[in-house]
C-alpha cells in the first residue's frame, strides 16, 4: 500500500468522523421532537453533503465535473454504503434500548459499516479525473442502474410495511389469533434446528403425532427466521422481518424475470416489480402471512424458464435448473400450499395457451425433450418425486383424515361474483372514495375480509387497452411467452367466479390434482397479482416505446402505484399486548411432560364464539413455544380425531382434559393458570387414583 493511498484512507476516516459529528449532533437535537427515525432522515443528507465537500477539498481533490454532477455521483456511489449505514442504524434502534435512548451510538455503528464500501466507491467513481469518460461510462451506468434498483426496492418495501416501520415494529400484520398461530409455526422450524421438535411435530395437540398441517407449514419462512431467532429476537418481530424479506425477494426476482420476458434491462421493470409488491389485494390479505409467499412466483417462474431454455443446451445446465426448480417448488408447497398450488395451476394454463397459440414450437420443444434429454428428464422426474415426499407425508394423511374440501360446500362457498373483480376495499389511497360510493350505491355486493381480493379500475383499464392494441395494432407484437402469461392470467380471473352456483372451477376441482385441498378459491386472485403486474409492465413498455405517449406513461405509472398504497392495512397484532402473556412466566416444573392452560388473560376480540374457540388454545401455543413444553391445546387447519378442546371455556373443560389424559396415558400433565402465573403438577392425580 503506497503512501498516497494511506494518506487518502486517513483523511477519508477523519472526514468520516466530521460527518459523524454533524449527523450525531443533528440526530440528538431532533430526536426528542420527532423520534430517532425521522431525525436520521433529516440529518443524513446534511452529513453526506458535508463529507462530500471535505473529501473534495482535502482527501481526493476536485474532479473535472460540475459541482452538482460531482455531488450527485458522490451520493450515488455511496448508495450501497448508505444501505449498510442506515440498515445497521435501524437494526440497533429497534433491538437495543440503549441505542434507542442514545441514537448517536447507532450512528457510530452505521458509519463504520458503510465506511469501507464508501471509500472504494468514492475513490474509483467520483474523484478520479484521470479516467476518461468514455471508458468509465459503462461502470457509471451500472452504478445508476443498481442504485435505482436498490432504491426502488427499498421504497416499495417501505410503502408496503410503512405502518410497521413508523411504529418501530410495535404493531404487525395479522391479529392475536392468526398472527400468533403463524409466529408459532414459523418458530417451529427454529425448534427443529435446535433439536427440540421433530420436523413434522410441533408442540401442540400432544400426544398426537405428525400434527404439522399442509396448509400452514411455513418451511421457507422458518428457514428465513433462523438468523433473527439465533440473535434472540422475539417470534412476532421475527415473523414480520421474514415477511419483509419475502417481499424483497418478490421485488428483485420480479425485476430479473421482467428483464428476461421483455428482453430489456429497463427502469420500467422496476415499476412492474413495485406494482407486484404493492398490489392492494396482497396487503388486504396480509393478515394471512402465507399468502405473501406469492412473492416467490417470479423466482420460480424464472427458474422454470431457465430449465426450459436449456433443453437444447448442455445436459448439466438443464439438470441443475430442473433440480433447483424441484427443490424450490416443494419447499414452497411446504410453506404455503395455497400459493404454490395456484402457481402450478397457472403454469398449466400458460402451457395450454402456448400450445394453442404456437403448437409447432411447443411440439418441437417436447420432441427435443424426448429425443435429446430422455434420461435427464427421467432423472428430474424421479428427483421431483423424491423431493415431494416430505410434503406428501403431510398432505395425504391430512387429506384422508379430513376428506378434503367439497366442491359445493367449500369451493362454491369460497367463490366470487363478477362484480367482485373491483372489490379492492375502501383503503386505496386514490380509489378508496370511489369504492365507498360503489358500496353505498350497491349495499351488500362487496364482501369484506377474505373476499376483498379485487383490483383497482386502472388495472383492468390497462389490461383491456393492451389487448385492444394487440389485436388491432399490427405494429404491436407480443411473444408467445408474453401472450400466454397474460392470457393465462385473464383465464385465472374467470375461474373462481360463480353465477347461480355455476362455475368453471368445476373443471379445475375434478381434473387438477390437489384442488380438493383448497378451501378458499377466492385467494387465486391474490396470486394473479403476479401475471397482472407482468401484463401491465408490458403495456407500459409499449406506451414508452412511442414518443407521443412517454409523458402520459409517467403519470399512468404514478396513478397505478399510488392506487395500490393501502391507507389502512390489517396491522392488528400489538406485539407488547401479546407478549405480555410471557412476562414473569415461571419455568415449568421439571416433572411436567405436557401441560394444558386455564384462564385466558390476553386479547379478546369481543366475539364470544370466536374467543371460546381459539383464545385459550392460541395462548397455550405461545406459552409452549416459550417454555419448550408440549401442550394438549392448540389450533390448526385441522383437528386430531379425538381432540375436543376447541370450546375450552365450557363448564366441562376440566373433565374433558382429565378424560383425554387417561385415554392417552399422559403422565405428569401440568396445569398452567395464565392469570395467576402458576403451575400445578398432576391436577387430576386424585381423580386418576
Amino acid at each position: 500500500m503506497n503512501k498516497s493511498l494511506l494518506q487518502q484512507i486517513w483523511r477519508f476516516a477523519l472526514v468520516g468522523v466530521a460527518g459523524y459529528i454533524v449527523n450525531a449532533c443533528m440526530v440528538e437535537a431532533l430526536a426528542p421532537a420527532m423520534g430517532p427515525i425521522w431525525a436520521q432522515v433529516l440529518a443524513f443528507p446534511v452529513a453526506v453533503t458535508v463529507t462530500w465537500w471535505l473529501n473534495r477539498r482535502y482527501t481526493f481533490g476536485a474532479s473535472h465535473r460540475a459541482l452538482h454532477h460531482e455531488w450527485l455521483r458522490f451520493v450515488l456511489a455511496n448508495a450501497l454504503g448508505w444501505v449498510a449505514n442506515n440498515g445497521a442504524y435501524v437494526w440497533m434502534i429497534f433491538n437495543m434500548p440503549l441505542a434507542y435512548k442514545h441514537p448517536a451510538l447507532a450512528v457510530a455503528v452505521g458509519s463504520l459499516a458503510g465506511m469501507v464500501f464508501n471509500f472504494a466507491m468514492t475513490r474509483q467513481f467520483v474523484f478520479k479525473p484521470s479516467i476518461r469518460e468514455k471508458n468509465n461510462m459503462q461502470n457509471i451506468k451500472k452504478i445508476y442502474y443498481y442504485t435505482a434498483l436498490v432504491s426502488s426496492g427499498l421504497i416499495s418495501i417501505y410503502l408496503f410495511f410503512y405502518k410497521q416501520f413508523n411504529s418501530n415494529f410495535s404493531v404487525l400484520f395479522g391479529d392475536p389469533y392468526d398472527g400468533v398461530i403463524e409466529a408459532v409455526l414459523v418458530g417451529h422450524w427454529y425448534k427443529v434446528v435446535s433439536l427440540l421438535h421433530h420436523w413434522n411435530q410441533p408442540f401442540f395437540f400432544y400426544p398426537h403425532v405428525n400434527t404439522l398441517g399442509y396448509n400452514d407449514s411455513y418451511f421457507i419462512y422458518g428457514l428465513l427466521s433462523l438468523p433473527f431467532r439465533f440473535i434472540g429476537m422475539n417470534i412476532l418481530i421475527t415473523q414480520e422481518f421474514v415477511h419483509v424479506i419475502v417481499k424483497a425477494t418478490g421485488f428483485f426476482s420480479m425485476v430479473w424475470l421482467l428483464n428476461t420476458i421483455t428482453a430489456k434491462k429497463s427502469y420500467i421493470n422496476f415499476f412492474g416489480a413495485a406494482l407486484f409488491v404493492l398490489m392492494i389485494n396482497s396487503s388486504n390479505q396480509a393478515y394471512h402471512g402465507q399468502l405473501l409467499s406469492v412473492a416467490f412466483s417470479p423466482l420460480l417462474f424464472g427458474i422454470a424458464l431457465k430449465a426450459i431454455t436449456s433443453i437444447d443446451g448442455r445436459d448439466k445446465k438443464f439438470i441443475v435448473w430442473g433440480a433447483l426448480f424441484s427443490i424450490a417448488y416443494v419447499a414452497w408447497l411446504l410453506t404455503s400450499f395455497y400459493m404454490a398450488w395456484f402457481f402450478g395451476l397457472y403454469c398449466i394454463l400458460v402451457f395450454l395457451v402456448a400450445l394453442v397459440v404456437d403448437y409447432t414450437s411447443i411440439k418441437f420443444g417436447i420432441r427435443a425433450l424426448i429425443n435429446n434429454k430422455k434420461s435427464q428428464t427421467s432423472f428430474l422426474g424421479l428427483f421431483f418425486v423424491v423431493c415431494t415426499t416430505p410434503f406428501l407425508l403431510i398432505y395425504i394423511p391430512k387429506l384422508q383424515q379430513t376428506g378434503g374440501r367439497s366442491y359445493l360446500e367449500d369451493a362454491l362457498f369460497g367463490s366470487l361474483r363478477p362484480w367482485e373483480l373491483i372489490n379492492f376495499g375502501p383503503n386505496s389511497l386514490i380509489w378508496g372514495k370511489f369504492f365507498d360510493i360503489l358500496s353505498a350505491e350497491f349495499p351488500g355486493y362487496f364482501r369484506g375480509g377474505e373476499y376483498a381480493v379485487g383490483f383497482t379500475p386502472d388495472i383492468f383499464l390497462s389490461i383491456a387497452v393492451l389487448f385492444v392494441l394487440y389485436f388491432f395494432n399490427k405494429n404491436l407484437k407480443l411473444t408467445t411467452l408474453q401472450f400466454s402469461m397474460i392470457s393465462a392470467g385473464v383465464i385465472g380471473l374467470i375461474l373462481p367466479i360463480s353465477i347461480h352456483d355455476y362455475s368453471l372451477w368445476w373443471f379445475i376441482y375434478h381434473w387438477i390434482p390437489g384442488a380438493s385441498g383448497v378451501r378458499l378459491i377466492a385467494r387465486l386472485w391474490v396470486f394473479l397479482s403476479f401475471p397482472i403486474a407482468i401484463a401491465i409492465t408490458i403495456f407500459v413498455h409499449k406506451l414508452n416505446s412511442s414518443h407521443h405517449y412517454r409523458f402520459f406513461s409517467f403519470f399512468f405509472v404514478a396513478i397505478l402505484l399510488l392506487g395500490q398504497i393501502n391507507t389502512s392495512p390489517p396491522i392488528n397484532l400489538d406485539v407488547r399486548s401479546v407478549l405480555r402473556l410471557l412476562d414473569d412466566i415461571p419455568a415449568s416444573p421439571k416433572a411436567c411432560k405436557a401441560f394444558f392452560v386455564l384462564e385466558p388473560a390476553g386479547y379478546s376480540s369481543g366475539d364470544k364464539y370466536f374467543d371460546d374457540s381459539y383464545r385459550l388454545n392460541i395462548e397455550a401455543m405461545l406459552i409452549s413455544d416459550h417454555v419448550n413444553l408440549p401442550t394438549i391445546n392448540g389450533t390448526a387447519s385441522f383437528y386430531p380425531p379425538d381432540w375436543n378442546f376447541s370450546e375450552v371455556p365450557k363448564d366441562n373443560y376440566l373433565a374433558r382434559v382429565s378424560s383425554y389424559s387417561q385415554i392417552h396415558h399422559i403422565e405428569n400433565i401440568c396445569e398452567y393458570n395464565i392469570k395467576n402465573y402458576s403451575w400445578k403438577i398432576n391436577p387430576f392425580s386424585e381423580e386418576l387414583k
